[in-house]
Order: C-alpha cells, then structure tokens, then sequence
C-alpha cells in the first residue's frame, strides 16, 4: 500500500514542478490540520432488512496543505489520512488516504492553463458515488487528472478545452473497475450589451466509459445562458442532445457474444442561486448519462437538489439540504445490467467557529435508498448523526 500512495504523492509533487513557479515574493502558506469526526449510523451496509448493522465510527484525519501564489500563478498540494475506527465492527477498521494538486497558471493576458490530480483510497461501507448517488459498499481507489486550457478570443469571447482522465479500482471482484477519459470543447460569448452579466455557453463533449466488459462512448453538444437575475440571484440553464454508443460482452452457455446498442436522448441543466448578506440558497435539476462506476456501463440519472445556508452570527451558521435522485437503465441500453435505484437524502447542521483556526460542527442525515428490481421492491433506510472538531494552522503566519 505504502509504495502505491507514494507514487501517487510524487506525481503530485512533479505536477507541481512542471511550471515555473517563481517563488520569491509569492503567497506561501503551510498549513497542517486535524479533524476529529464521531458518528454513530444505524445501517451501516444499507441493508433491505430491518435491523441492518449499527456502530459508532472514529475517523482521525492529520492533513498538510501547501500552497504558493504569485500574480501569474497559483500551487496547491495537500494530503492526508483518514484513520476510521469502529467500535463493534472491528473488522471494518481502515487506514485511507488522500492526495490532492493543482496548478493554475497565466500564461500571457489571454492564455491560461490549469492542472490537477488526486488520488483517494475509500474503504468506507455507507457512501454514495460522487456522480451518480448510487450505493457504493465496497471499498475502491479513485484516481483522477485533468488538463485544461483557456483562451480570450476577443474582449467578449473566451475559448476553453480540457481533458480528464479517472480510474476507480474496487477491493471486491463483484464490482468493475472502471476507466474514463472525457474531454471538452466548449466557448462562452459575454451578452452584457443585450442582457446584463449574461453568457452564451456552447459545449461540445466526448467520454469513453470502460470496464472489463464494456465500452461506452458518449457524445453531447449543449447550448445554454448564466447570468444575475439581481444583483442577490444568480441562474444558470442549459440544454442539449447525446448520443451513445454502447458495446457489451456477454456469455451465454459457455458462447461468448457482443451486444451493441445505440441511443438518443437530451440533456439539461439548471440551477437557481441567492447570495445574502447572512441568507444563501440555491436550487437545481439535472439529467443526464454517467459513469455507473462498478457496474457494467452507465446510468441515466435525473436529480433534483436544494440547498440553504444561514448564518446567525460571525461564530454560528446553519444548513439544511435535499437531494433526490433517479438512476434508470434497461438492460444492453447503455448498461449490461438494469439499474433502476431512487435515493432521497435529507440532512442538517450546525457549525461554531471557537476561533479562526478551530470550527465545531453537529449534522443529522437521512436516507431513503428503493431498489425498483422485479416484482417485489425494496427500500434501504439510513440514519447518520455526527461530531466533528477541526483545526488548521497557517505556520506561515506565526
């Protein structure tokens, strides 16, 4: 494992070596923290049976943060542990770790360039893939790295390609491991002489999904605006088409075969933001196809979320959140298997800050997961409450 990680922490280091960085008179800052998480989570697997698994869990997490920025550049490299401890299942006890860095850099007054990568080891039984809220229960890598770049065509246009490259490993044979590469042309057009802080967006996207049975290539053109509304409310709304080529192997009585399919369908986005003073919110919707990592091939995920933020104090903020969503794929769609999964999540929190290098935060979490297989479905019910105090310190600053 050791080896493995370091290797990760020196591709981060390297990443950040590429670019001449030229520290003298640069914003430099080290910042090691601590964070002392105790949950206690009444169905740790997401089981269909009442009763599932319940246990307290102790995550310790050491980080270090490194940071550097000059008026053409900025470096970030950070990493850390996540040291899980549980106290009835013994077994589940895990040493994860992160690595996390990124490059942003002006080349001239219209060119800049941006790069990153990370690498994340997960092992925790009751967490939900990032993009698509399916249940994942089994522990994985994840490594990702992106390149991009971005050009001012004129005064009101600006020009943007990027590359991402992602890889998720699972510790268990029953889930896939999955490979992606994705990448994006895209332009904006400022409208501010007809509508005031609006852009046009134009976006052109491919991605490739692999496993050891699958290939799915994905293809999207979108067009969309992002503006204010006020001067407190912000949108953002786009629209478009895929297409998506999908290969599957398959193995009936010992013949092996290759299922190929190939479907239409739209995309959209479009999300509603206020910015107050103390008061922040926001809403949105999604549809679109994802990576269904694990499983053999993609989902068609359609999400509806909102969020809300108030701030009572300097030292006193409240959240509360909703997300719900709908992952459905028949079987040789653009998946080898069906996948039809609804999850509603519901959570809340509180956060004091002691001081401006220590935060205490308290949070509740709901979440209803129905598995719609067959003809007799099932649902999975989750309760989370957590605790956590976290401290930071600029040794830059002392």
């Amino acid at each position: 494992m050791f080896p493995k990680i370091t290797s990760y922490a020196i591709s981060a280091l390297l990443l950040l070596t590429l670019l001449p960085l030229q520290l003298r008179g640069a914003e430099l800052k080290l910042t090691p923290g601590l964070a002392v998480k105790e949950e206690y989570n009444d169905n740790l697997f997401l089981t269909t049976t009442r009763g599932g698994r319940a246990d307290f869990i102790t995550t310790l997490t050491p980080s270090l943060e490194i940071s550097s920025a000059t008026e053409r550049s900025r470096a970030t490299l950070s990493g850390g542990l996540n040291q899980l401890l549980y106290a009835r299942q013994d077994s589940l006890d895990a040493s994860d770790y992160f690595v996390r860095s990124g490059i942003d850099w002006r080349l001239d007054p219209l060119l800049s360039v941006s790069a990153g990568a990370s690498y994340l080891r997960d092992s925790r039984p009751d967490r939900f893939d990032q993009d698509t809220g399916l249940a994942q229960t089994v522990a994985s890598s994840r490594q990702n790295y992106q390149l991009s770049g971005s050009y001012a065509v004129s005064e009101k246009s600006n020009l943007t390609l990027s590359y991402g490259y992602s890889q998720e490993d699972y510790a268990a044979s029953t889930q896939l491991g999955t490979r992606v590469h994705s990448a994006n042309l895209s332009q904006d057009y400022d409208l501010d002489s007809w509508l005031r802080q609006t852009k046009l967006m134009g976006t052109f996207g491919y991605q490739r999904s692999l496993t050891d049975v699958s290939q799915v290539d994905y293809y999207t053109l979108t067009i969309g605006l992002a503006g204010k509304l006020h001067e407190l409310w912000g949108y953002s709304l786009n629209g478009g088409g895929n297409l998506i080529h999908s290969a599957f192997e398959q193995t009936v009585r010992g013949t092996s075969s290759t299922i190929t399919s190939e479907n239409l369908g739209w995309v959209g986005n479009l999300s509603l933001n206020y910015s107050g003073e103390k008061l922040n919110g926001s809403l949105g919707f999604s549809h679109d196809v994802s990576t269904a990592s694990g499983r053999a091939g993609s989902t068609e995920r359609t999400s509806v979320s909102a969020n809300l933020g108030q701030r009572f104090s300097r030292e006193l903020s409240a959240s509360l959140n909703l997300i719900y969503s709908l992952n459905k794929t028949a079987r040789n769609q653009f998946s080898s298997q069906t996948i039809d999964e609804t999850r509603l999540s519901l959570g809340c929190g509180l956060k004091y800050d002691i001081s401006n290098d220590m935060a205490l935060e308290g949070g509740y979490r709901f979440t209803n997961v129905d598995y719609n297989y067959g003809s007799s479905p099932s649902s999975a019910v989750q309760n989370v409450f957590m605790l956590r105090l976290t401290m930071v310190l600029d040794l830059m600053d002392l």
